[in-house]
């Protein structure tokens, strides 16, 4: 069966309701977190999302079903006067990993960024997340070093309220 990628339209209610299964169910799986967001979240996906400009998601469907998915960040890059994107969060249900659908994502994102002049896409990713690692790595993804001497970049957190 064929797995297609498609933008999400946040005002369609099929898509208003597949993102935020897709997105607990990546947490309930996720290395780390492993546990359902609130419902007072996964209420306020939608809605934040519409509110940003800059967001956008894409949905990747076999069938009549909702497999995986991708939520994403326009940004800016100082150094080079540019665009870029993240990818905040992004993940492939489990019964469907392995089947290419996260590289299908990933080159659709990677699309969307060079018809917008992006110069870099970014994300996140646990160091133990290895099969997730692979597939990034495999994509072209790595740790970004600006000198040898520096190390390469970390990516920290501060958690408010």
């Amino acid at each position: 069966m064929t797995t297609t990628i498609i933008s999400c339209d946040f005002d369609n209610t099929q898509h208003a309701r597949a993102l935020p299964f897709l997105l607990n169910e990546y947490c309930k799986d996720l290395l780390g977190f492993s546990q359902e967001l609130p419902r007072e979240s996964l209420e306020r996906l939608i809605p934040g999302l519409m509110a940003l400009p800059q967001a956008f998601a894409l949905l990747a469907r076999r069938g009549d079903e909702f497999v995986g998915f991708a939520i994403c960040l326009y940004g800016f890059s100082t150094f080079k006067g540019r665009r870029l994107i993240n990818i905040h969060d992004f993940g492939v249900l489990p019964k469907f990993r392995g089947q290419g659908i996260g590289k299908r994502i990933l080159k659709e994102i990677e699309c969307i960024a060079n018809k917008n002049d992006c110069c870099k896409v970014t994300l996140e990713t646990q160091a133990n997340n290895t099969k997730a690692r692979s597939l990034y790595e495999s994509m072209g993804f790595n740790g970004q070093l600006l000198d040898d001497s520096a190390g390469q970049q970390l990516f920290l957190t501060k958690t408010l309220g």
